[in-house]
């Protein structure tokens, strides 16, 4: 019986169309690249912040046109690379972070082993704000759009936000792993702050899957909770 109910709970949470508590800041917003990206999949300086996301077209994600496409070749010697986004100005509640990506392994197409984020006021200094691994295979027959979620307990604030994006199948320090190790294809990276509304009882947000047991940050996947009290107004 208690199979079923947490059952029926997770069929719920899947079912409420959520209103939104959080709201991006880093839309249209300007971006740099450490690493080349391919030129047969190339950025334009807008596709990470445009707020697009790729869709399947004849069984093919990477191929839609609004991903970047990162070859293991262009990576560092720890087989990552970073996208650092200018939010124009320092922003306070900056409460989350999502990277978007595919994967199709039949395709050479892998997703990142983790995503990590570091906030800065001045581009200069930054401070860790989370890491998540994205808990993906790298076994053949995988083709899916995912996303790697980041949510703060608390705001931070900042200017500057950065994603380090690690490569499953480079090893650290060993050049050899970046010549066979595939491709990483990204479509958009995004901040997220606390829009300050209050929700009322019975509302419905927009929550990290599991959220009500503790866990704060997940990689695939987002869940809804329906509010049961009020959260106090930003002053």
């Amino acid at each position: 019986m208690k199979k079923i109910a947490f059952l029926f709970a997770l069929i719920l949470l899947f079912g409420i169309t959520a209103s939104a508590a959080l709201e991006s800041v880093s839309v249209g917003k300007s971006y740099t690249f450490s690493a080349t990206p391919a030129a047969s999949y190339p950025d334009d300086g807008k596709m990470l912040t445009d707020g697009v996301h790729g869709q399947s077209v004849n069984g093919s994600y990477h191929k839609s046109g609004t991903y970047v496409g990162i070859p293991a070749t262009t990576l560092d010697e720890k087989g990552t690379f970073t996208v650092t986004v200018d939010l124009g100005e320092v922003k306070t509640d900056l409460t989350g972070f999502d990277l978007y990506y595919t994967a199709e392994t039949d395709a050479s197409v892998y997703a990142p082993e983790y995503a990590e984020f570091f906030t800065s006021e001045d581009g200069e200094n930054y401070t860790v704000a989370g890491k998540i691994m994205s808990g993906e295979s790298t076994q053949s027959g995988i083709l899916k759009a995912g996303v790697i979620s980041s949510r703060l307990k608390e705001g931070v604030k900042a200017r500057y936000v950065r994603f380090v994006i690690k490569n499953p199948n480079v090893e650290p320090g060993d050049a050899d792993s970046l010549v066979n190790s595939g491709w990483m294809f990204i479509d958009e990276v995004s901040v997220l702050r606390d829009d300050g509304k209050t929700p009322e009882t019975g509302d419905t947000l927009a929550v990290p899957l599991f959220t009500a047991l503790g866990v704060i940050s997940t990689a695939g996947g987002i869940g809804f909770l329906t509010a049961g009290i009020k959260k106090r107004n930003k002053k």
